[in-house]
C-alpha cells in the first residue's frame, strides 16, 4: 500500500491537489483547513510507521520532527497561560496550526520516500495554473460553476475583479504564493538534477508565466520574491552548464546576491515608468505603484513600503512582553495586549513561542537551506515578512513536500545511485 502512495501518478496527483484544488474548511471558512493530500499524507504515514519502513535521511526527519513538536507544544504552553490570565479566548488558532505543524513532518517523509526521478510535471503545472487564473480573471462572468468551487458562496464580489484579480483562491497574494512555491520547486528540481527536460526554451517560457500571474494579481511581494528565485534559477542553470570549482562558485554566489539587490532596486523605478506609461487597470498599474522610489521609503505608509515587516512592532511589544520565553499561543481575546495576526510571520512565532520558539524556527529555515539550496529561504522571507508564508496551508505542506524529495535526490546523487540507474 505504501509503494502505491508513493507511486509518481499519486505522487503528482498530491502535488495537483495542494496547488489547484481549493481549500475545504471543517466549520466555516475559519474552520479546520483540509483536502484530499491531507488524507493520503496520514494514510501514508500510519501505513509507512506500521510497517516500519526505512528511507534515506531519516535522521534528518526526525530533526525536522522535533523542531516542529516543541513549536507546537510551545503555542500549546503559551496559549494555555495567555487564556488563564486573559480568559475568554478559544484554542481554535492553536488548533489549526498545530494540525498544520503535524502533516509537515507528514509530507516531508512522503518526499523523501518519493519513487519518480524527476520533476518534469512541474513544468505544464506552471503554464496551467496560469491558463485557470486567466480564465477566472478575465471570464468569470461566464465561469459562475468555477467561482462557486473555488470560492465559498456569498464571497463572489464582481466589482472585485475590476480593481484587482483575486486569482484562483480568491486572495491574491495566496493565488501569487502558489505559483512562486511551483516555481521553486522547478527551481530546486534544476539544482538537485531532477528536473530533466532538456529544451533550454523552456526556462524564460517559465520565468514569462510566473511573472505574468504577479502583474494579474498585483502581488508586491510574490513580484519581488519571483525575482530572488529567478537570480537562483540562473546560477543553477549556468552551474548545470559548465561546472564551478569551490573558488569559482562563491565568487558567483557573491555576484548572484549583488544581482539580486540591484535587480530589486531597478524593479522600483521601472514600477515608476510602468505607473506613468500604462493603460493596463488590471494589475500593472497596481503593482506599479507600490514600487515607486518615494513610496518605497516612506515610513508614513508602511504597507507600501520597505517598512512593513516593521508596521506592527508597537503592538508585537505589548503581547510579547507579556510572555516572552514561552510565548502566548497563536489565539486572543478582546483584553489580550497587541491584538493577533501581524502580517509577518516571524512576529506571529515570536509572539506565540516566545524567544525559544523563534530559534526553534530559524533552525527550521536553516534544516531548508543546508538540506535543499540557499533558494529555499526565500518564502520565509517573502511573503513570511510582510504577508503569510506558515498561514497557507497547501503552499507550507508543498514546500517541505519539495524538501523531503530534494533530501532524497542529494542522498542519491551523492551515493552514485541516480546515475547507476540511468
Amino acid at each position: 500500500m505504501v509503494q502505491l502512495l508513493t507511486s509518481p501518478v499519486i505522487f503528482a496527483f498530491v502535488v495537483f491537489d495542494m496547488t489547484f484544488m481549493p481549500m475545504f474548511h471543517i466549520g466555516g471558512i475559519h474552520g479546520i483547513p483540509y483536502k484530499l493530500c491531507y488524507l493520503i499524507l496520514i494514510l501514508f504515514f500510519a501505513l509507512f510507521v506500521y510497517e516500519r519502513r526505512k528511507v534515506f535521511g531519516i535522521k534528518l526527519w526526525r530533526q525536522l520532527s522535533v523542531l516542529f513538536l516543541l513549536v507546537i507544544l510551545l503555542s500549546w504552553i503559551g496559549g494555555f497561560r495567555h487564556n488563564l490570565y486573559f480568559g475568554e479566548a478559544t484554542y481554535s488558532e492553536t488548533i489549526r496550526n498545530t494540525l498544520i505543524c503535524l502533516l509537515v513532518p507528514m509530507g516531508l517523509l512522503y518526499g523523501m520516500s518519493q519513487k519518480r526521478e524527476n520533476l518534469n510535471f512541474i513544468i505544464p503545472f506552471i503554464f496551467i495554473y496560469l491558463f485557470l487564473n486567466i480564465m477566472i480573471t478575465f471570464f468569470f462572468a461566464d465561469l459562475q460553476w468555477m467561482l462557486k468551487f473555488y470560492y465559498l458562496e456569498g464571497r463572489v464580489e464582481e466589482g472585485l475583479f475590476f480593481i484587482r484579480s483575486p486569482g484562483l483562491f480568491y486572495n491574491p497574494n495566496v493565488s501569487s504564493l502558489v505559483m512562486n512555491i511551483l516555481y521553486l520547486s522547478f527551481v530546486v528540481g534544476l539544482r538537485n538534477k531532477c528536473i530533466t527536460y532538456k529544451s533550454k526554451s523552456i526556462y524564460p517560457m517559465i520565468i514569462i508565466t510566473v511573472f505574468s500571474l504577479h502583474f494579474l494579481t498585483a502581488s508586491r511581494s510574490e513580484f519581488i520574491a519571483a525575482i530572488l528565485i529567478t537570480s537562483f534559477l540562473i546560477y543553477y542553470m549556468v552551474e548545470n552548464e559548465i561546472g564551478f570549482n569551490n573558488k569559482m562558485a562563491s565568487i558567483l554566489r557573491l555576484i548572484s546576491i549583488t544581482a539580486v539587490i540591484l535587480i530589486a532596486f531597478f524593479s522600483i523605478f521601472l514600477g515608476q515608468l510602468v505607473e506613468r506609461y500604462s493603460v493596463v487597470e488590471i494589475g500593472i498599474d497596481s503593482i506599479a505603484s507600490s514600487f515607486t522610489a518615494e513610496k518605497f521609503l516612506d515610513k508614513n505608509t508602511p504597507d507600501n513600503s520597505l517598512f512593513r515587516p516593521l508596521s506592527k512592532t508597537d503592538l508585537v511589544l505589548k503581547r510579547f512582553f507579556f510572555s516572552p520565553i514561552f510565548g502566548s499561543g497563536f489565539d486572543g481575546s478582546p483584553t489580550s495586549p497587541g491584538g493577533l495576526r501581524y502580517h509577518n510571520d516571524w512576529f506571529d512565532i515570536l509572539v506565540a513561542t516566545g524567544i525559544i520558539g523563534f530559534f526553534l524556527y530559524l533552525l527550521i529555515v536553516r534544516f531548508s537551506i543546508v538540506n535543499a539550496g540557499l533558494v529555499m529561504v526565500v518564502p520565509f522571507l517573502l511573503p513570511a515578512l510582510t504577508n503569510s508564508f506558515m498561514y497557507a496551508p497547501q503552499s507550507f505542506v508543498l514546500y517541505f513536500v519539495i524538501l523531503g524529495y530534494a533530501i532524497r535526490m542529494n542522498a542519491l546523487n551523492k551515493n552514485g545511485l541516480l546515475q547507476s540507474k540511468k
